[in-house]
């Protein structure tokens, strides 16, 4: 009887904590839809269950994952991790392919979601309202959270994608990319006290195999099986289905390298970004 009791008591317990946790992660996750509220950062529990869910995933709409110069994502120091950005699970892929985890700038229209909300403040997302890639009021608050979420580290992780948007044809042309992840690393530098040589932006290009010749046996097998939707994923007016995925990881570029005026600098990442996206069409 005592070690009945014993374990309810426990049971109890980890049932009040949990409750606990996850209502004060409901809380936060309310205050996602505040243009540019940077929530606590992660635990070690919210950064997991990010890379988690994101190879699973992975695994159910991606495909395999080949990463190439993976070496490249070392840096003893802040990061502002920038790829491209075509597909709504982008991040996934990215977290998949990195060898950390890292904080995510998203759209507060996502974080409308109770459920949503809750789950990215618990992984470490923030969110700004945009309208065509770009941020509406409060945009100057959003490059100030940035900024602060790069300071609050010597080893930063912070994932921004400076076209704002998806942009599904994959042409990375200049006018969507953003000067917000430069700001943000000028405002790390200037107002929260981060040295210039300890910033750098981690230029990423992510390309999909849509050709079905590219279909593995797996892929090939579980169609074979009946389930004619595998690896489907809906999103606006299209229909993608994927065969996998090609990173490209370039390296560290330092602040101190790139041009003091962050429309002359985020252009300097965009080319980065297109040498990169054209090694991984031709892997």
């Amino acid at each position: 009887m005592s070690h009945t009791i014993l374990y309810g008591s426990i049971a109890a317990l980890v049932a009040l904590v949990l409750i606990w946790r996850f209502s004060y992660w409901y809380g936060e996750g309310r205050k996602l839809v505040r243009d540019g509220y940077l929530p606590p950062n992660p635990t070690f529990f919210g950064q997991l269950a990010l890379r988690s869910i994101s190879k699973l995933m992975c695994k159910l709409f991606i495909g395999p994952i080949k990463v190439i110069d993976r070496s490249n994502a070392r840096f003893n120091g802040r990061l502002n991790i920038l790829p491209n950005h075509q597909f709504p699970l982008d991040f996934m892929v990215v977290a998949s392919a990195l060898p950390y985890g890292y904080r995510h700038l998203g759209t507060v229209s996502e974080m409308k979601n109770p459920l949503r909300a809750t789950l990215s403040a618990f992984a470490g997302f923030f969110a700004v309202n945009t309208e065509g890639g770009k941020a509406q009021s409060g945009g100057q608050a959003v490059v100030e959270a940035c900024g602060k979420c790069l300071g609050l580290h010597r080893k930063s992780r912070l994932l921004m994608f400076p076209q704002g948007k998806l942009v599904q044809d994959n042409v990375l042309r200049p006018e969507d990319f953003r000067t917000g992840a430069i700001r943000a690393m000028h405002a790390a530098r200037d107002h929260f006290g981060c040295p210039t040589e300890t910033l750098a932006v981690l230029p990423m290009a992510v390309h999909y195999k849509r050709d079905p010749k590219d279909a593995n046996w797996f892929h090939k097998l579980v169609v074979a099986l009946g389930w004619k939707s595998f690896r489907k994923f809906k999103y606006y007016d299209e229909t993608a289905t994927n065969y996998g995925a090609v990173v490209v990881i370039g390296r560290p570029i330092p602040l101190a390298d790139l041009p003091e005026d962050p429309r002359e600098a985020i252009e300097v990442v965009r080319r980065e970004i297109d040498k990169l996206l054209t090694v991984a069409k031709s892997s």
